[in-house]
C-alpha cells in the first residue's frame, strides 16, 4: 500500500461557512470555520491525530495520520494547518483507528457489521442547539452547543438502507427472534446499546 503523502489526485469541494485561501491545480484550501461561541465540535474526533486508511472509487487505497469527519457536511476532511482544512472528494471508504466508514449517497456511516444475512450501520451527525438567552437583559447565559445524534440502518439481501430504532424488541425481530441468537447474548451478557456487542450478536448471527 502507498503511503498517502500530500493529498494528491483529490478534488475538493465547497462546504458551507468556508472561504477559499488558496487555489493550485486540483487542490482547494479553506479557511477553517472560527467560532468560540459555539461549545463542543462539529467533527466526529476531537482532534485530527487518527491513524487511518482511505479508499477512493477507484480501489486505490492510501494511509494517513491526519483524518477527520465532518458530520455536518458528511465530508472526510483533513487539516492542513491551524486554519484550514482539506475536504476530500471521491472517496468510498475510510478506516480510521480500526473502525470502517462507507459513503453511502450523500451520507457517510460506520460499520458496525456486514454479513450475507444482514449488515448494520450507525449514521452520526451534529447539530448546533439555540443559546439560551436572559429574557430581560438579552445576555447569553449559555451558548449553543454541538449535539451528536446518532441513527441505525440495515440492510437485507441488497434491497438498501432502512432506519430501524434500536430497542431489544426490534432488533431481534430484526433476526427472525432466533433462539440461538437469544441464548448467545444472555450467555455473553450482550447489550444493544453498545456497538461492540451489536458487532459480536449478528458477526454470531450471520455465520449461523
Amino acid at each position: 500500500m502507498k503511503t498517502f503523502l500530500f493529498y494528491l489526485l483529490f478534488i475538493i469541494t465547497i462546504t458551507a461557512n468556508s472561504q477559499i485561501t488558496y487555489k493550485k491545480g486540483n487542490y482547494i484550501f479553506y479557511k477553517a470555520e472560527k467560532s468560540n461561541k459555539t461549545k463542543g465540535t462539529k467533527f466526529l474526533l476531537k482532534k485530527f491525530v487518527h491513524n487511518g486508511v482511505i479508499t477512493t472509487f477507484y480501489n486505490k487505497s492510501y494511509e494517513t495520520a491526519n483524518i477527520n469527519i465532518d458530520l455536518t457536511t458528511n465530508n472526510f476532511v483533513s487539516k492542513i494547518n491551524k486554519d484550514s482544512l482539506f475536504v476530500y472528494n471521491n472517496l468510498k471508504k475510510v478506516v480510521i483507528d480500526g473502525d470502517v466508514f462507507e459513503k453511502r449517497g450523500d451520507k457517510i456511516f460506520r460499520v458496525i457489521s456486514k454479513g450475507k444475512k444482514i449488515s448494520l450501520y450507525k449514521y452520526s451527525f451534529k447539530e448546533k442547539t439555540k443559546p439560551r438567552i436572559d429574557k430581560y437583559s438579552k445576555e447569553i447565559k449559555s451558548p449553543s452547543k454541538w449535539k451528536l445524534r446518532e441513527e441505525y440502518f440495515y440492510e437485507k439481501n441488497g434491497n438498501g438502507l432502512k432506519k430501524i430504532k434500536l430497542k431489544k424488541r426490534n432488533f431481534l425481530k430484526l433476526l427472525k427472534s432466533n433462539k440461538y441468537v437469544k441464548e448467545f447474548i444472555k450467555k455473553e451478557s450482550l447489550s444493544i446499546k453498545k456497538d461492540k456487542d451489536l458487532e459480536k450478536i449478528l458477526n454470531y448471527y450471520n455465520n449461523l
